[in-house]
């Protein structure tokens, strides 16, 4: 069973939880004043940062999903990424109780396979002759 995703991990919601504090985190930063974010250090791969300043403090592009790009005001920014959040939220609270029920279904599985198992083990070693 190894290389499978274990579904107990899914159960809590740690999972989930990187990618809301990601939107969360993006709706702060616009929440800050502008001025703060004029200079930053802009992520260019996973272990680079490259400094960075903001041109046009009025306006941010959004990225929509699959490569493409909204230039939006910070206020409709802000809409945008509060409305995902709760979209995500909302989904994770519909698939918890699917995930705790697939989880007991997995168990009371794994439960009997490894009863079979034992029985299957103590008939074979009923089968073979004791030395004296």
């Amino acid at each position: 069973m190894q290389g499978l995703i274990n579904p107990s991990a899914f159960i809590d919601q740690n999972h989930l939880k990187p990618v809301l504090s990601k939107e969360s985190n993006l709706i702060y930063k616009l929440r800050l004043k502008v001025a703060d974010l004029l200079s930053q250090f802009i992520l260019k791969s996973l272990q680079m940062y490259v400094p960075g300043t903001l041109e046009n403090t009025t306006s941010v592009l959004v990225n929509i999903g699959t490569g493409y790009f909204v230039e939006k005001g910070l206020k409709e920014a802000e809409e945008y990424f509060g409305r995902k959040v709760d979209l995500v939220t909302k989904q994770l609270e519909l698939l918890q109780p699917k995930l705790i029920e697939k989880h007991k279904l997995r168990q009371a599985v794994q439960d009997m396979l490894s009863a079979k198992v034992q029985a299957q083990v103590q008939a074979q070693l009923g089968a073979i002759p004791a030395k004296t």
